[in-house]
């Protein structure tokens, strides 16, 4: 593990997930998470730099919380905006609310689709739990999903 000579703690290394494990971690030592079907949330007491969002094609995208600009808009049913000064993530699915609650607390650490999982996976999402079923990321004219 390397040490920063100027503060005193150690920086753990960089732990990769891979899709098509028996169980998904978010990839990072340092940070413990709860782990739902879609996305992961952090404890109370502890805040993630940024958002990890992961594509199907194995793409990721990370977006800093700090560069989210405000406001963060859920439409009341099935979308919500995130802007950033070069792009902007839409997330469509069901019972999303506790998410951007989450957002607002700056405790989800990731998020992915439901087409990311298995075939099973939408028929394991408990009840009421939110199911994330796209996401769009637009930078500069481009879309990817």
């Amino acid at each position: 593990m390397a040490k920063y000579k100027k503060e005193d703690r150690t920086i753990p290394q960089l732990d990769i997930a891979h899709f098509g494990e028996a169980e998904f971690q978010t990839p990072s030592s340092a940070l413990e998470t709860d782990n739902y079907n879609c996305f992961g949330i952090t404890a109370k007491d502890a805040r993630p730099l940024s958002l990890k969002v992961f594509f199907s094609n194995g793409g990721m995208v990370l977006i800093q919380y700090g560069r989210m600009a405000s406001p963060i808009t859920f439409d009341g049913k099935d979308k919500i905006a995130i802007e950033t000064s070069t792009l902007r993530l839409e997330i469509t699915g069901s019972n999303l609310e506790p998410l951007i609650d989450y957002i607002g607390e700056q405790r989800l650490a990731w998020i992915k689709s439901t087409d990311i999982g298995g075939e099973t996976d939408t028929f394991m999402i408990g009840n009421g739990e939110p199911e994330i079923r796209s996401i769009r990321v637009n930078a500069k004219g481009n879309v990817s999903k």
